[in-house]
């Protein structure tokens, strides 16, 4: 059925031009004959005939008439049309088998995920299914009983369609819903992504559609979408250790490796998915050799630890730990990246590739000592670079001005109030001096900070009013907590 539709007055249209003038008459010519009377030679009265030609011009061409005049009676709108229907026809022959008008319409109401090994996770390489796909004819005519309705699923970023069609077995009556028993086989792409320090996951949507096979046409209202999540079964987390040590200090190393999924893993297991964490050493001026590690009780030369991880049950987790140690002879404000790495097997080759990777700093520092006579505090963290410390402490040097060292990160705190020493506090100890902060990005807790992050508004006020401390911040960005 279509809406009846008004029609619109329209605009009265330019007057029309005069006529123009008629044609003047033609021109033409004659031969006239007058009579002369003369006397002849005998002295006899005579007459005679004489020709004389004559002519007429012709007439002029008339003027053109003038334009007419411009329209003032009102114009009104037409009246409105009767209502129009489309109506379709199902015809054998001459005898109709259904009427409606509206033709008919393949909706998909819903589908099923699964895998060949479900576990609740989709892996790049996997081979996945469409399984009990629900359709039903939303219009007003049976869908075609001699021309097939197929579905399929197209590729996109991730999903890699495998060209399968599935049928839909019968004619649909208005309103009659079906559940197609074929599956719909597709797979996820076997795409490495680098690793990082977070288990990845993408996502992306899939949309089964459905086409008439002879021609073509596609159902616009099979549009239903599901978004499907490409990610790991398993994770490592951040390695835990003290970022600074001293020489000759110790302090615990672990990390985790947790099984997400509802399947069991590792070679042990009846999937034969292969497991391995690895740690090594990745960059810095700390040697390997001054780096002492005991990991599950084994010890750990030159920072190349790997173990295999034989069995991994569903929900289950697993600690790798031991104990990380600073040489003795290891260089004050040397330091290296270490490494902690998850490799795991791909569901469709086997091969074992690194899927998440963890780097942790560890830096060799020195406890605080009050310098005496010192003018200046010079506060750092694991990321000062020694080259900078060494510069800053020529530079005050030359200037003939003593300064103490506080590392942040070894110290862990920056509370002017607590007891350093023996002497008590820094607020007692820099009274009417100068503290130095470098204000760089480090790692702390696992998150990234900046020194000003642990100095607190109240031990900040309390310092530079009470105790003439004067304070210099160096690089970073405006810490709020002090204004």
């Amino acid at each position: 059925m279509t809406a009846p539709r008004t029609l619109r007055t329209g605009t009265p249209g330019r007057p029309g031009d005069g006529g123009t003038g008629g044609r003047g008459g033609s021109s033409y010519s004659w031969t006239d004959y007058e009579t002369e009377n003369y006397t002849d030679s005998e002295g006899n009265q005579q007459s005679r005939s004489n020709p004389v030609s004559k002519s007429n011009s012709g007439g002029s061409s008339g003027y053109s008439g003038n334009s007419g005049s411009r329209a003032s009676r009102t114009l009104y709108h037409g009246d409105a049309g009767q209502a129009g229907e489309v109506i379709f026809r199902v015809m054998n022959g001459d005898q109709v088998i259904e009427s409606a008008n509206e033709r008919f319409k393949v909706e998909v109401l819903g589908f099923d995920i699964t895998t060949d090994h479900p576990d609740g996770f989709l892996e790049p390489g996997e081979k996945v299914y469409i399984k009990n796909l629900r359709v039903k004819n939303t219009g007003k005519l049976s869908t075609p009983k001699f021309e097939r309705t197929l579905l399929y699923v197209t590729s996109g970023d991730w999903v890699v369609s495998e060209g399968i069609e599935v049928e839909i077995s019968k004619s649909l009556a208005p309103g009659e819903e079906s559940v197609i028993a074929a599956p719909i086989p597709f797979k996820i792409k076997n795409t490495q992504i680098a690793a990082t320090d977070r288990r990845m996951v993408r996502t992306e949507s899939i949309t089964p559609k459905a086409f008439l096979e002879e021609t073509l046409l596609e159902y616009p209202e099979a549009n239903l979408a599901r978004e499907l999540t490409i990610s790991y079964p398993i994770e490592i987390t951040a390695a835990q250790s003290v970022s600074s040590l001293k020489p000759g200090e110790s302090s615990r190393i672990f990390w985790k490796i947790k099984n997400l999924s509802t399947s069991d893993l590792g070679v042990n297991e009846n999937l034969k998915r292969q497991i391995v964490t690895a740690l090594k050493k990745i960059s810095g001026d700390l040697n390997e050799s001054k780096i002492h590690l005991v990991l599950d009780e084994q010890t750990v030369n030159n920072v190349n630890f790997s173990k295999e991880i034989l069995s991994l049950k569903a929900g289950a987790e697993i600690t790798i730990g031991g104990t990380l140690s600073v040489d003795k002879s290891a260089e004050l404000y040397t330091g290296s990246v270490l490494e902690s790495a998850l490799r795991f097997a791909n569901i469709e080759t086997g091969e074992l590739n690194v899927i998440q990777k963890n780097p942790f700093e560890i830096r060799v520092s020195e406890s605080y000592r009050r310098e005496k006579n010192a003018n200046f505090l010079l506060i750092t963290n694991s990321r000062t670079e020694r080259a900078e410390l060494d510069l800053w402490k020529k530079t005050l040097k030359e200037m003939g001005l003593v300064t103490s060292h506080w590392d942040l990160s070894y110290n862990g705190h920056l509370d002017f109030t607590r007891n350093v020493d023996d002497l008590g506090t820094l607020l007692e100890g820099m009274r009417g001096k100068t503290v130095i902060l470098l204000n760089n990005d480090f790692k702390a807790g696992g998150q990234e900070t900046q020194g000003t992050e642990f100095l607190t508004k109240k031990n900040f006020l309390e310092a530079a009013a009470n105790y003439g401390i004067n304070f210099l911040v160096v690089g970073g960005k405006e810490s709020e907590n002090l204004l």
